[in-house]
């Protein structure tokens, strides 16, 4: 999400190297942990799933489409289109999955209705205030965990960048 604040193409480029190798675990543990909750407990699962399949569908499309985007960025056929179509989609993505994420994490903390052993609400019972503002803090403790990441990993001007985008958050 830093991609909306960036500077030029080249710290672009310097951000996504420097979270290149741990890329892919990212979006791995979210899907098996989904997968996971099935597997050890399916009740739950049942009353979890239908109470958040907006957000979740939301999250697994930013997830998978920020993947897709991220992997693009360097095709060489792709490059003329980098920053208006694969930078931006890696952007609103990320953004997207990050407020599911929240919205998912606040509805589970809220808990749900059940009768019977089965979810009582509607899958729109997530559209409330209080999940709302976690999936925007969500985003902005991320662009925050994001800063700090390049503060660490990054030299000179761009970590400079960094340091003062994560004093703003």
């Amino acid at each position: 999400m830093l991609f909306f604040l960036r500077r030029d193409e080249g710290e672009c480029d310097m951000m996504v190297t420097s979270v290149s190798p741990v890329w892919d675990f990212n979006e791995t543990w979210l899907v098996l942990g989904g997968a996971g909750l099935l597997v050890v407990f399916p009740g739950a699962f049942a009353v979890i799933m239908p109470a958040v399949y907006i957000p979740a569908l939301a999250m697994l499309l930013g997830l998978l489409f920020r993947g897709v985007a991220f992997e693009f960025r360097d095709v060489p056929y792709a490059r003329r289109y980098r920053c208006y179509i694969w930078d931006r989609g890696f952007a609103w993505r990320s953004l997207v999955a990050t407020f599911a994420q929240g919205v998912i994490l606040d509805s589970i903390v809220q808990g749900f209705p059940v009768v019977d052993g089965q979810f009582a609400g509607t899958s729109w019972d997530w559209i409330r205030p209080f999940p709302l503002m976690t999936g925007v803090a969500l985003i902005t403790g991320y662009l925050l965990q994001g800063s700090t990441w390049l503060v660490m990993r990054m030299e000179h001007d761009l970590q400079t960048w960094a340091r003062r985008i994560s004093r703003a958050r």
